[in-house]
């Protein structure tokens, strides 16, 4: 009954921690950078070093988007970075460290630089757990299985947008990183321009190209391969091939010099932010100086074994400070210069974009395949149900760009592409359009049939013979056409041969006209009509009249 009532009361605590964790009340251990107060309310970290190394490190990325660049720069300009020690000899203090990718990640990851409180994001596997160690095992979880998340608890360095797109390329870095093991990106035979660079934007897999006669596809098999299901997408080669080198002309149109100032005042920029972050780290070090010699004098000096430690402290803090004092002299000589570019110079660059166009229908596969791999990192792939493709191509130094392409598809059945012009052409058949009219109104309404490039008469037969659109004539002849009388019908009511109806409107006794919609004679279906052709039959009246207009109903 102990253990029992021991499991009880257990489980009312997890129920209580729980509850607060999903209020964003659970006190539990603050990030780097967070400090709770003595109210309970939690504020930015009181050191603005810390703070600005922080927002160096979020920034960094968001830039460069790889946190291996980030490493490298901290590295580069000999910026430690803030680590909070909750354990340990110095627990409760912030030590400056080097830099570390598990550090970086660390800051990259947690939701609390971007105001949010996060509860379980870790949780223990018991098939990991080693035994008689409880704290092993545990594996980070996605957010939709976090026990609870919160935002907008903490001040935040980095708004929660910003957070989710450091978490996406962080998700794309990995899955870039897989496929360049596991895969070379090599320039390979074969007509196909982007083989090796297109990936699939369902299921994040490499598309591979297939070949048959003069035509190639670039196909998804990832589900094929690994569970046997059938393939993600398949995309025609050649308009996808076309539309990326059309954006590839369209980024070689604006080649001017002028993109290097850009580059230039981006420089500067860097370069006032690495002056600045060198200036905070010797105030800091000229703070940790000052705090040792304070230190060092205010012992007893018969003290030895103390002062020599103080004395070896104040040492070791003068030698960074004068370390960090000639790092700011070899920044600031390092400046960059303005770049000087002569016209001429500037107006060649600019040539390039405008000769590409022309001389790239004279160049071999393999030069063309190189020259877009210059600028073209990869492109992703999405076909929509209509046979619209999204093409999102990433060009070297991460900008991306978005187009749209029409490409064939194995057939548009049961799709709104395939319904939308089966309605099309069930109105233009009831205005009384032909079949090469019908034709010439879909291809100027930009619309396209599943293969081919555009409609004709054989497809437009094959769409009304689908959807049993019939011609107005047709209708005519079912006896479809509710409003109004046909020959054959005034003729059963008559009790003569229809024919007399046509040899009268011959020779002008009945004058009528055919109906512009239908292409052909209708009578206005009622009474008075039948009693005005019985009294023409009889020869009471020398010719009947029938208004037009009466094709509407």
């Amino acid at each position: 009954m102990s253990e029992a009532e021991l499991h009880s009361l257990r489980l009312r605590l997890d129920a209580g921690r729980l509850s607060k964790a999903k209020r964003g009340e659970l006190v539990h251990h603050l990030p780097t950078g967070l400090v709770r107060l003595d109210d309970g309310a939690v504020a930015f970290d009181p050191d603005t070093c810390i703070q600005e190394r922080i927002r160096l490190v979020l920034k960094k990325f968001l830039e460069a988007g790889s946190a291996g660049k980030v490493l490298h720069y901290l590295v580069r300009n000999q910026l430690k970075l803030p680590r909070r020690q909750v354990s340990g000899l110095y627990v409760g203090e912030t030590l400056w460290k080097d830099p570390s990718s598990s550090a970086i990640y660390s800051i990259l990851k947690n939701p609390a630089y971007a105001g949010a409180f996060a509860y379980g994001r870790r949780r223990a596997e018991p098939t990991r757990q080693v035994p008689g160690r409880p704290a092993t095992g545990r594996i980070r979880r996605p957010p939709s299985d976090w026990l609870a998340l919160v935002k907008d608890v903490y001040p935040a360095y980095i708004t929660w947008e910003e957070h989710e797109g450091i978490q996406r390329k962080l998700e794309e870095n990995d899955q870039r990183m897989k496929e360049r093991l596991a895969c070379k990106r090599a320039v390979r035979q074969g007509a196909a321009l982007l083989s090796g660079m297109v990936r699939c934007m369902k299921c994040g897999h490499t598309m591979q190209v297939t070949y048959k006669d003069r035509r190639f596809q670039y196909k998804c098999d990832g589900a094929r391969n690994k569970y046997q299901k059938p393939s993600c997408q398949f995309l025609s080669g050649h308009r996808i091939d076309d539309a990326v080198v059309a954006e590839f002309f369209r980024v070689l149109e604006p080649a001017q010099i002028d993109a290097l100032e850009k580059v230039s005042e981006k420089q500067s920029e860097h370069q006032w932010q690495r002056e600045r972050h060198v200036e905070q780290e010797i105030v800091r070090l000229e703070y940790q100086a000052a705090r040792a010699e304070r230190q060092y004098n205010s012992v007893d000096p018969e003290n030895r074994l103390i002062a020599a430690t103080l004395e070896k402290k104040w040492e070791s803090a003068l030698v960074e400070l004068e370390q960090a004092r000639a790092q700011l002299v070899d920044v600031q000589g390092t400046r960059p210069s303005a770049p000087s570019i002569p016209a001429e110079l500037r107006e060649a660059f600019a040539d390039v974009g405008r000769q590409m166009p022309t001389l790239w229908p004279g160049l071999t596969a393999e030069a063309k395949k190189s020259l877009l791999r210059t600028l073209v990192d990869r492109v992703n792939l999405l076909r929509d149900a209509d046979g619209v493709a999204q093409i999102r191509i990433v060009w070297r130094g991460g900008s991306v760009t978005e187009t749209r392409v029409q490409v064939p598809v194995h057939s548009l059945r049961y799709s709104d592409a395939e319904r939308h012009v089966a309605d099309r052409i069930r109105q233009l058949t009831n205005e009384g359009k032909n079949l090469d009219q019908i034709a010439a109104s879909l291809n100027a309404a930009g619309l396209v049939p599943c293969r081919g490039g555009s409609f004709t008469v054989i497809i437009v037969l094959k769409f009304k013979k689908r959807f049993g659109i019939v011609s107005n004539l047709e209708k005519v002849r079912r006896g479809d056409v509710p409003f109004a009388y046909t020959p054959a019908e005034l003729a059963d009511i008559l009790k003569i041969d229809r024919t007399w109806i046509y040899h009268r409107i011959a020779d002008g006794a009945i004058r009528i006209k055919k109906d512009p919609v239908y292409g052909c004679y209708l009578f206005p279906r009622s009474k008075r009509c039948v009693v005005q052709l019985k009294r023409l039959r009889k020869g009471v009246v020398a010719h009947v009249s029938f208004p037009e207009g009466h094709s509407t109903g």
